[in-house]
């Protein structure tokens, strides 16, 4: 994949990408989802994508959409959009596979390094906040509960001011 970008379509807040053979070694990194012949990706793995040169973006009038313009747009329907994608590039970066948690109540499930999704179950569901973030043990709780009954893990990936990450991993014991 020397050199050779993705292209890229967004349309709503929906990206596909365009089929060719880096798209398709994208597909095979963890990156994206295929449904018949269409490969999706997250407006999170699409902004990675963006920053690592290995993918351009166009609207649907062939017009290229740049970082900036992605983050601003996303930032328009999910006002947690940056603080999320910080997460989302530091596990990204230190070799984990990240996809949605949505259904799961989290932005984020995660896998062990190296494993494929669809290949294996996600590890982790990741929930991001900020330092300065009211969360309620309620919200936790229910996190870590889902999290519990799925055979997952949760951690709380909390971001700094100066966007930093720690993350805290809750489990669920009995005594």
């Amino acid at each position: 994949m020397k050199n050779k970008k993705a292209k890229g379509l967004i349309s709503g807040n929906e990206i596909l990408l365009q089929s060719s053979n880096t798209t398709r070694e994208l597909l095979k990194r963890g990156f994206g989802i295929a449904e018949g012949i269409q490969i999706y990706i997250s407006a999170y793995e699409a902004l990675y994508l963006m920053e690592k040169e290995k993918l351009e973006l166009f609207d649907i009038n062939n017009k290229e959409v740049d970082k900036e313009q992605l983050s601003k747009r996303m930032k328009r329907s999910n006002r947690n959009f940056l603080r999320n994608y910080i997460v989302f590039k530091d596990l990204r970066s230190k070799g984990y596979n990240i996809k949605t948690g949505a259904k799961y109540g989290t932005e984020f499930r995660a896998y062990e390094k190296g494993v494929l999704p669809g290949k294996a179950h996600a590890k982790w569901l990741i929930a991001p906040v900020k330092e300065d973030e009211r969360i309620s043990w309620q919200e936790i709780l229910g996190k870590n509960r889902i999290a519990n009954s799925t055979k997952k893990r949760m951690l709380l990936a909390i971001v700094d001011n100066d966007n930093s990450v720690t993350y805290i991993e809750l489990k669920w014991t009995k005594p």
